[in-house]
């Protein structure tokens, strides 16, 4: 099969965003009674609820996806789909020249405004479940240069 060259999602058309796979994006507005805080997040849930990503967002995105995708926020929680991708990536670490690879998903939550851009780096454990699964589709940009070569990397939640 033919190496597909990567391109950014920001120069993808609304075409191909919408034509990417989609997830059932849950937005949340979560209250924590004991310290009277409140905190929003975004979920997608993939693999039959297995692999559940969490994209940490703030107040004012919380009511801008509402808007743009004529939802009402007044509950606390609204569902839309979201159409993402999972991008696998190499580095090199400057350090010791040793490789290593990484992977993040992204999409946005309003793709037709191309919007509130979501991307979220996988644990180790979040890869391998996918590489259990062999979940098709997954996107390889090939060698990205990091000026560190540290901050971004396979990293198991496990420690």
């Amino acid at each position: 099969m033919e190496q597909v060259e990567f391109k950014q999602l920001s120069e993808m058309s609304v075409e191909e965003i919408l034509s990417l796979p989609r997830g059932a994006l849950r937005i949340e507005q979560e209250v924590n009674t004991f310290n009277n805080s409140v905190r929003f997040n975004a979920y997608l849930d993939l693999l039959d609820n297995k692999l559940e990503i969490r994209f940490p967002i703030d107040r004012a995105t919380y009511f801008v996806i509402a808007k743009l995708r004529n939802k009402s926020a007044v509950k606390g929680s609204y569902v839309v789909a979201f159409p993402y991708r999972i991008v696998k990536c190499k580095g090199n670490r400057k350090s010791d020249n040793s490789d290593y690879v990484y992977y993040y998903i992204e999409g946005y939550a309003c793709p037709k405004e191309k919007k509130v851009y979501l991307n979220e780096f996988l644990k180790g454990s979040q890869v391998d479940l996918l590489d259990c699964y062999q979940l098709e589709g997954i996107i390889d940009r090939g060698v990205v240069n990091n000026s560190d070569g540290e901050s971004v990397g396979y990293f198991d939640d496990l420690g």
